[in-house]
């Protein structure tokens, strides 16, 4: 009983950790997605500026609207997962490694 009330509070003391951490890992993870599509935006709009009146008749002013909102959503959505998995897969593989290593170290082969 009297193991359990310290090993109960460091629990939770992790668990905010990795709470404030995942919160702050998705912040950064949602601005560095926004500010590539809003590049990306930039790049198109500057892209159809150029475009002859030639293009400019073949597309229509939806389908032009349409590909390129998807595209770039489609471009953020990853960039954003990327980073989010980029700090927490690393992490939890060496926790599941330290974990096991030490949960049962003869079976260290099989890792």
């Amino acid at each position: 009983m009297n193991l359990m009330i310290p090993l109960g509070i460091q629990l939770i003391v992790v668990a905010l950790i990795g709470l404030v951490a995942g919160a702050i890992n998705t912040i950064f993870a949602a601005k560095i997605g926004t500010g590539t599509a809003a590049d990306l935006r930039a790049a198109e709009y500057k892209k159809v500026q150029t475009f002859s009146f030639g293009n400019i008749e073949r597309f229509s002013t939806g389908s032009l609207v349409v590909r390129m909102t998807n595209d770039v959503q489609q471009v953020q959505t990853i960039v954003m997962v990327f980073f989010q998995s980029l700090l927490r897969v690393p992490i939890l593989f060496i926790g599941a490694l330290v974990l096991a290593l030490t949960t049962l170290p003869r079976l260290w082969w099989v890792i």
